[in-house]
């Protein structure tokens, strides 16, 4: 069983289908079973896909999206352009990569995921390296990206820079360690303290907190979200009503950019003889738009 999918290209409609991942082996088809759920069932519709770590990243890129755009800094929210933002649970992003790139619904697509740094020490010397860059390398090839040869290289090297900048040609998004650092350097750590508060952390907690927040103890940080009962889903919920388009962490502001480039390529790159009335019925409903 296979999906296929129609879409609109200057030549006609294109046909694209899973059949050439039909023969998945039985562990890619189960997770595969179990992503196309109810909910994220409609990344077959949507016109780019978005795909996340988890709930913390799901609730608050579509915040963020939504302030960039009040603020003039993108043309459409992630909904109005018809970009499904999907939680994969994990970083396992390889069946849905498989599912959703080139070798499947050869949707537009994007990948966010962390860099958790790993650091050995051998003697005097500090090596580190990033699963997340690692990760990220597989998912390039699987999207058949450009200059994968370099880009090994590149990693071999510990060249972190320029592996990022050549990931997110790919679309692949790696950040420095995780989520939650990102959004702390961004200067978040207040509205950190006060969903805490909102949350149930008491007095005493909120000012270890802060004392972790201004020692950089982004671990410790990190495990009292997990440990305060809500969990980092519900904490960053809460959070999301307090995001700022001036404090967007870098690799999602691109990550936001890139798929709706995509997304806005893919819609122009219609038939030229359509009417701008036409081209106008064709766009999805924005945020404020919608007709109920």
């Amino acid at each position: 069983e296979w999906f296929v999918l129609f879409k609109r290209a200057t030549s006609g409609i294109v046909v694209r289908s899973t059949a050439q991942i039909a023969r998945l082996d039985e562990k890619l088809r189960r997770d595969l079973s179990r992503f196309l759920d109810a909910t994220r069932g409609e990344v077959v519709f949507a016109r780019g896909v978005l795909l996340v770590e988890g709930d913390a990243e799901a609730f608050l890129i579509p915040a963020m999206a939504r302030k960039m755009r009040e603020a003039g800094k993108i043309a459409n929210t992630l909904d109005g352009a018809g970009v499904s933002v999907c939680n994969v649970y994990g970083t396992d992003f390889r069946p849905y990569v498989e599912f959703l790139g080139p070798s499947g619904l050869d949707l537009p697509l994007a990948v966010l995921t962390d860099g958790d740094p790993n650091q050995e020490h051998v003697g005097d010397d500090n090596d580190c390296s990033y699963a997340g860059i690692k990760r990220g390398i597989h998912l390039a090839q699987l999207l058949n990206g450009p200059n994968l040869a370099q880009l090994q290289s590149d990693y071999q090297q510990q060249k972190w820079g320029d592996v990022g900048k050549s990931l997110q040609t790919n679309g692949i998004f790696v950040n420095e360690y995780t989520l939650e650092a990102e959004l702390i350097q961004a200067g978040y750590s207040s509205e950190f303290v006060q969903v805490y508060a909102e949350l149930g952390g008491s007095s005493l907690q909120q000012k270890r907190m802060e004392e972790d927040l201004h020692n950089q103890e982004l671990g410790k940080v990190i495990r009292r979200i997990e440990q305060s009962g809500v969990g980092k889903g519900r904490f960053a919920q809460r959070l999301a009503d307090r995001m700022d388009a001036d404090r967007i962490p870098p690799y999602i502001e691109d990550a936001v950019r890139y798929i709706l480039g995509r997304v806005s390529n893919q819609i122009t790159q219609v038939d030229p003889e359509m009417t701008e009335s036409a081209f106008e019925s064709d766009l999805p409903f924005d945020d404020e738009e919608i007709p109920f």
